[in-house]
């Protein structure tokens, strides 16, 4: 963590763009790829979870808020996962005492981080986004190789805002123990 350097966004007058907002809005899109998850045939039983592709739209949005997370802690998309999880951490739990500023609309924020995240577990673990159907809470979600599990990035930033930035390196710490879980069907939310 102590050799990492942010990048700093340079505003119209050369100056470091210090507003969240600005930042925010001046971020374009992250260049991907988009980790997607691999298909799978929908269950014949007409209540079982299932997912299935995003949307050309949803892709896109993924990747701007990916690119407006990145904008967020101030670095570029080639550094590395391990440079870029200590930086949401640390941009969490700076937001979290008061010493830096969140954009004027906290959940843009959230997404942008949350998007940002599961980037990031798509790059170290091959978990891939996807749209998941039928379930007790429905929607976009990463999704495990075997399909076995997903995670929900925009849950886990809350909860970081609201226990601190730990939570996520305790959940990237148990997804590097995955290889000892067990379930016995798909779509088991990590937490």
């Amino acid at each position: 963590m102590s050799g990492l350097r942010a990048m700093r966004s340079i505003g119209t007058l050369g100056e470091p763009m210090h507003d969240p907002d600005a930042r925010f809005e001046a971020a374009t899109a992250a260049a991907g790829p988009l980790f997607q998850a691999a298909p799978r045939r929908k269950p014949s039983n007409p209540r079982a979870p299932y997912h299935h592709a995003l949307e050309p739209d949803h892709e896109d949005e993924l990747l701007l808020s990916i690119g407006q997370g990145l904008a967020l802690i101030e670095l570029g998309e080639r550094h590395s996962v391990e440079a870029t999880f200590h930086a949401i951490v640390r941009y969490v739990d700076s937001a979290r005492a008061g010493n830096s500023p969140l954009t004027r609309d906290p959940t843009d924020a959230a997404l942008a981080l949350a998007c940002l995240f599961g980037h990031q577990i798509g790059r170290e673990f091959a978990w891939g986004w996807g749209h998941l159907r039928r379930a007790r809470t429905p929607g976009i979600v990463l999704i495990s190789p075997d399909f076995r599990h997903i995670l929900r990035p925009r849950r886990l930033i809350d909860s970081a805002f609201s226990d601190g930035g730990a939570v996520l390196l305790q959940c990237r710490e148990r997804l590097r123990s995955a290889a000892a879980w067990h379930s016995s069907g798909f779509y088991a939310q990590v937490r």
